[in-house]
């Protein structure tokens, strides 16, 4: 809730955010971070970043503002990139089935007593991406934490919202 009026709040969230442009463009940034997106009539996307790093597992709010008595309601999630999500659950299940299609191959030679290191070894690489890809989506989404205090405190702020 926020005692702002719908223009109003849009308009605070307006000013206090930047388009990815402007923020790569610019690095007077006091605290390290940047709250970067579009805050458009119907919509709202918006995402802290912490200036100099990357991370796509950052989490994204994706809402609108909604009038709410005399103020306003930002009614919204906040989680992964539309594209991240896609992209992710194609390369998992793409890493996935080729690891189980190689531990089935080798499975189907063992029984038939025809199995060589070889087919075994085939299925470490696609394992191990499948752990590397689960760690580094860990890492990110843990990093990506402070991001989102960062954003919340921001749009705490921003909106004038207690607590």
């Amino acid at each position: 809730m926020s005692p702002l009026p719908v223009e109003a709040a849009r308009a605070r969230l307006i000013e206090g955010s930047s388009t990815g442009m402007e923020a790569f463009l610019d690095f007077s940034v006091a605290d390290g971070y940047r709250v970067i997106g579009n805050v458009d009539t119907h919509w709202i996307s918006l995402v802290a970043a912490t200036m100099g790093v990357r991370n796509s597992w950052r989490p994204w709010l994706r809402g609108t503002l909604e009038p709410d008595g005399t103020g306003s309601r930002l009614a919204g999630t906040l989680g992964w990139a539309p594209l991240v999500k896609v992209f992710s659950a194609l390369w998992f299940t793409g890493v996935a089935l080729a690891f189980l299609t190689l531990a089935g191959r080798a499975a189907t030679l063992t029984w038939s007593g025809d199995v060589t290191g070889a087919d075994l070894l085939l299925c470490l690489p696609p394992l191990g991406m499948m752990l590397v890809f689960a760690g580094l989506i860990t890492w990110t989404t843990h990093s990506g934490r402070r991001d989102e205090a960062y954003l919340r405190a921001w749009l705490a702020e921003r909106l004038q919202i207690g607590g």
